[in-house]
């Protein structure tokens, strides 16, 4: 390996203190902002990575619509019309499902990588890192950072 994937997965290690639980637990409470939150938290580690490609700005712009649109949320539906509703929840429902595909572009990428870190891909991994995002990539972190342990089997 040469010193590039090195401390990739060095720093990868560095990673391993949050259980799949907490992570599943945050993103639960958060309504799904700890997610893009979570790829931002990580950037130095992901910098390192192979076929890096993470789109960090966007990411940042997703975080920040959703926390200032929460207030547009409550108070839409007394201010504007109804043809303005309608037009705010179509727009609002367009700019979900765009930040649903970068999240899982994301974790396709990351996979990727951490699949050309370890040597290996497992069978199903890029479907539940589709459908699992996050959970499943600290999963992956959390195998990757754990050290190899050599059994001594005892010949009879």
């Amino acid at each position: 390996m040469n010193d590039k994937l090195q401390m990739a997965v060095k720093t990868l290690s560095n990673e391993k203190n949050k259980s799949i639980m907490s992570v599943f637990v945050l993103c639960l409470v958060t309504l799904g902002i700890y997610i893009p939150y979570w790829f931002l938290s990580r950037k130095k580690s992901f910098d390192l990575l192979p076929y890096h490609d993470i789109p960090y700005t966007t990411l940042k712009a997703i975080i920040f619509y959703h926390l200032f649109s929460i207030p547009m949320r409550i108070s839409a539906a007394i201010t504007f019309s109804e043809i303005h509703y309608s037009l705010y929840i179509l727009m609002d429902r367009i700019i979900l499902i765009l930040s649903v595909g970068v999240l899982i572009y994301c974790a396709l990428v990351v996979t990727a990588s951490l699949n050309k870190l370890s040597g290996k891909e497992p069978a199903k991994g890029s479907v539940l890192a589709f459908l699992l995002n996050v959970v499943y990539i600290q999963h992956r972190i959390n195998k990757l950072s754990e050290p190899k342990h050599e059994y001594l089997t005892r010949a009879s």
